[in-house]
């Protein structure tokens, strides 16, 4: 949790449809965080048997600080994202951290990211606001039947910038990493219900679209040795048997 010499109040974020499991996962990654975060909301999507928390609820009586919420049964990934978001907003979060709910988050992730973020921001600040990526990250597949496998991960390109955002000048890196400023937040909270974005149904590429027409763009930094892991997946969801 935040100390006196802390100058930023984190607030990480999580959505989740039917991923019982991994969001158990997610929920002991940020727990073991070397520095927690002050606020971790949850948005817990889909219907009455995806929206089941039976799999992680002792956490969330635990721990006061994680706070989870849900609603609705089919909303687009960007939507989701959104409303796990939002709340913070509502709080004295100063960084934004998006957390998928099924990738690896090593135990310094927030310690070295928001270190390196504060390096990198006063070398070159950006006072119209900020959003970081990561990049040189892990890759880890876990085809069915198969061994697990991991590998360097230059995430370069995202999840796959389409030429025009690239002619456009749009960068950015693994997507489930996230992290900006109240400028940022409140830029994407605004763009929500423009129609310009509400029809796409790629969470990543509305994001770094909506970032770049508001004028912030996605600064891509990397660590030695990685800090992240983006997770390829068969099946990521979990099934209530009554």
């Amino acid at each position: 949790m935040a100390t006196a010499h802390d100058k930023h109040v984190i607030g990480c974020f999580t959505p989740s449809r039917g991923r019982q499991l991994m969001t158990r996962a997610c929920i002991m990654q940020m727990i073991s965080q070397s520095r927690r975060p002050d606020y971790y909301s949850l948005f817990i999507n889909g219907n009455t048997q995806e929206r089941d928390c039976s799999l992680f609820q002792d956490l969330l009586t635990a721990y006061p600080w994680i706070n989870k919420h849900s609603g609705g049964e089919s909303m687009l990934t960007v939507e989701v994202k959104h409303h796990a978001m939002q709340p913070l907003l509502h709080t004295d979060t100063s960084l934004f951290v998006m957390i998928d709910s099924d990738d690896v988050y090593d135990c310094d992730y927030l310690e070295r990211y928001v270190r390196m973020i504060d390096e990198s921001l006063a070398a070159k600040p950006q006072p119209n606001g900020f959003c970081f990526n990561l990049i040189n990250q892990r890759w880890i597949d876990t085809e069915a039947g198969q061994p697990v496998l991991w590998k360097h991960w230059p995430a370069v390109n995202g999840l796959g910038i389409t030429p025009s955002e690239r002619k456009k000048g749009i960068v950015c890196g693994a997507p489930p990493t996230y992290v900006f400023d109240r400028k940022a937040a409140e830029a994407l909270q605004g763009w929500r219900d423009h129609p310009r974005y509400s029809v796409d149904t790629s969470s990543d590429r509305s994001w770094r679209n909506m970032l770049f027409d508001a004028g912030i763009p996605i600064t891509c930094v990397g660590t030695v040795p990685p800090i992240f892991g983006y997770v390829r997946h068969e099946s990521n969801t979990c099934k209530l048997i009554s």
